[in-house]
């Protein structure tokens, strides 16, 4: 093939078609969007914009302004589905020949974090049929028909292709022989694995902007996708102008690569260092994520000094308040003393109950010479919440900023007083510490302003251990129904927990403003005595992050530095015990090894199927009930393959054969074996007409 003339043009007079595919569940084009669409115009001569699935028509409007051509077809066959559609059948290559270079990108990263004009100029100096920006490693990977060693492939997220490949017939039969994809690993396979193996065999040369050697080991084991898990690396070193959108979401997996730093690095690089827009980053997250994903992914625990401001010039100008709700007379002094280190330019309400409380409140402020106070007296029916949203709710949205706290001891099933002491202590410490870390939160709210609400963490001394580690208890479905009564527009999930608990917080006003205006009323909430679970009170509790989520802002968690070392020694001393005592006779040897067991949707498997059945009845299967027992409403028994039966029971429980059960609706399998052993049961589960049934180990059927 004869290699003259790759290249022979200079960039300005390279005539480029470009396309870009993209899809939203919502059907929204985000502000990133626009952003890519705006950059790109710069290096393209015209631009093709597809839309896998319906799109809203605002959006649908901006598109069209942006680009020459703007397609909706149906979400069908991933991005090399919409590439095939749009090259033989919505352009057509009789146009697509008209140009010189064709540039295919889809809406899977942000960017550019650096300028597309420079990519474009060093890759002209580059002799190739073909380049994209990144490569990845050879590594091996089990598609469903186990594990094979798959050779270096570029990344097809980004990729252009240059004059003699893109007028060939060997381009166009490769879209024209592209089978249909259904499932993403298809298209990893089919599509992302197959580009450089069929164009190197007929002759063609590819290259990539990123040396992404720097980023590959000898042995295949050790590679991985360095773009999701190496990113920091990879735009301050490599100068990548693209950042994957997973890199900061992917909750389950990070640990496995390293201490989960790389994802906030990586935003605080591009907010301090690039010229590219920060916020639209966070709009798209906040927007698609759930919060507590995004607060365990970012790592939105914000730990302050209390002796020192963080920020040598702090201007809060804006109006801010402290709400406290004290009912307990016996704690009042104990809350005034807090209540005293609240600067002077920030305004207090308190409300609370009897002429005693009422006195000591004001007998304080005259003392300290506060002038700036309002006391105001609650019905009492719903206790510090109804204080707050019923009793304050006109002063509420006079703030920019207000910080809620409130007094608290043991409740009944709390089996002993300091408990209830420890939470207050928690919730008190770390809203109102003192002056200084009352400046250093307004300070980081300043700093940061699509930041919406920060509550103290959660508790997890005593039988707390249990609530917060499954902290909906009862009240998802609760939270949920006030959610559809607030018309939220949030990411809610029974398989994330809330990370905010105890009613006490920081915020931005506008982040509440549905929950502040909404105008509840004292007959919305229980009389006394209070339910200990699953009231409004209670959904109300936990549903803070989720209101600040729909007014387009994140959540995240404040402590003091003190309450910081505190918690990190007794996590990991409770890590410790656990690893130790629990989880080593399981072999799990890294935190991954629990991630890696198909943890959510297992969990959404067994919500959906009330009965279940283990298939399995060795380690792997002791290990699947170890974690599920709890959520299996329940449990059917363990089967074993047909004459495979050496014991009638395995832990209490009874063991079938496969033949002895036949499928049901409403009843599910969890298949716990081995990779190997599962490649044999599929089929065989499938022939007999089984379908409602689900890897332990996250395996595809």
């Amino acid at each position: 093939m004869n290699r003259i003339g790759k290249q022979a043009k200079g960039p300005a007079m390279i005539k480029r078609l470009g396309i870009l595919i993209i899809y939203d569940p919502d059907g929204i084009a985000d502000d990133y969007i626009f952003y890519l669409l705006e950059a790109i115009k710069k290096t393209v001569s015209r631009l093709a914009v597809v839309c896998n699935g319906e799109m809203q028509p605002d959006s649908i409007e901006r598109l069209k302004a942006c680009a020459d051509y703007t397609f909706i077809r149906e979400n069908k066959g991933f991005d090399c589905g919409a590439f095939k559609d749009v090259l033989i059948n919505l352009i057509g290559w009789d146009e697509v020949y008209e140009y010189d270079e064709l540039v295919m990108l889809n809406d899977t990263c942000y960017g550019p974090l650096f300028p597309l004009e420079e990519v474009f100029d060093a890759m002209t100096q580059r002799s190739c049929d073909y380049w994209a920006i990144t490569r990845g490693g050879a590594t091996f990977i089990d598609f469903g028909n186990g594990s094979r060693l798959w050779p270096e492939h570029i990344q097809p997220y980004f990729w252009v292709v240059r004059p003699n490949m893109l007028k060939s017939m060997d381009f166009r039969r490769f879209w024209d022989e592209l089978e249909d994809q259904e499932t993403y690993h298809e298209a990893i396979k089919g599509y992302e694995m197959h580009i450089v193996p069929f164009f190197s065999a007929l002759g063609y040369e590819e290259a990539v902007y990123i040396d992404s050697n720097a980023f590959f080991d000898d042995t295949p084991e050790r590679n991985f996708n360095y773009t999701l898990f190496d990113s920091y690396r990879l735009i301050t070193q490599s100068h990548c102008p693209f950042v994957k959108r997973k890199v900061f979401t992917m909750e389950d997996e990070m640990l496995r690569y390293n201490s989960g730093e790389t994802a906030r690095r990586t935003l605080d690089y591009i907010k301090s260092q690039t010229e590219y827009p920060e916020n639209l980053i966070w709009k798209h997250l906040i927007r698609l994520c759930d919060i507590n994903v995004l607060r365990s992914s970012l790592h939105l625990d914000y730990v302050f000094p209390s002796a020192a401001r963080i920020y040598s010039q702090i201007s809060h100008k804006k109006r801010t308040a402290v709400f406290a709700h004290l009912y307990y007379p016996d704690l009042v002094e104990l809350c005034l003393t807090y209540i005293k280190r609240v600067p002077n330019d920030i305004d207090v309400i308190i409300t609370t109950n009897g002429e005693e409380n009422r006195r000591k409140i004001i007998e304080c402020f005259a003392k300290s010479g506060r002038e700036n106070y309002r006391v105001i007296e609650p019905e009492n029916r719903g206790r510090e919440i109804s204080a707050l949203l019923v009793a304050c709710k006109d002063l509420l949205m006079e703030y920019e900023y207000l910080c809620f706290v409130h007094d608290k001891k043991s409740s009944g099933g709390v089996p002993y007083m300091t408990v209830g002491r420890s939470f207050m202590d928690l919730l008190w410490e770390n809203s109102v510490k003192s002056s200084e870390y009352i400046e250093n939160v307004l300070a980081c709210f300043e700093h940061n302003p699509l930041l919406g609400f920060l509550s103290p963490p959660s508790p997890y001394m005593s039988f707390y251990f249990s609530v917060c580690t499954r902290s909906w208890l009862t009240n998802f479905e609760g939270t949920s129904r006030l959610a559809e009564r607030l018309k939220l527009k949030c990411k809610m999930s029974p398989l994330h927990y809330p990370f905010a608990l105890g009613t006490a917080f920081w915020c931005r006003t506008a982040a509440l403003r549905t929950l502040f205006e909404h105008g509840f009323q004292y007959e919305d909430f229980c009389p006394e005595p209070m339910p200990v679970d699953n009231s409004i009170s209670h959904a109300i509790e936990r549903i803070f992050p989720y209101v600040a989520q729909h007014e387009g802002y994140y959540s995240g968690v404040m402590m003091t530095d003190e309450y910081a070392s505190l918690y990190a020694v007794n996590f990991q001393y409770m890590l410790n015990f656990l690893i130790f005592y629990k989880l080593t006779k399981f072999c799990i040897g890294e935190f991954a090894d629990t991630t890696g067991i198909n943890m959510n949707s297992l969990m959404q498997f067994c919500i959906k199927y009330k009965k279940i059945y283990v298939y399995g009845a060795g380690e792997c299967a002791a290990k699947c009930m170890y974690f599920f027992r709890e959520e299996i409403s329940q449990f059917m028994g363990y089967i074993v393959s047909d004459d495979r039966k050496a014991e009638n029971r395995l832990m209490n429980d009874p063991i079938f054969e496969l033949s002895e059960i036949t499928p049901c609706d409403d009843e599910g399998i969890i298949v716990a074996l081995n990779l190997a052993n599962e490649r044999e049961v599929f089929p065989e589960l499938k022939k007999r007409g089984f379908k409602n049934f689900i890897s332990f180990l996250g395996s595809k059927k």
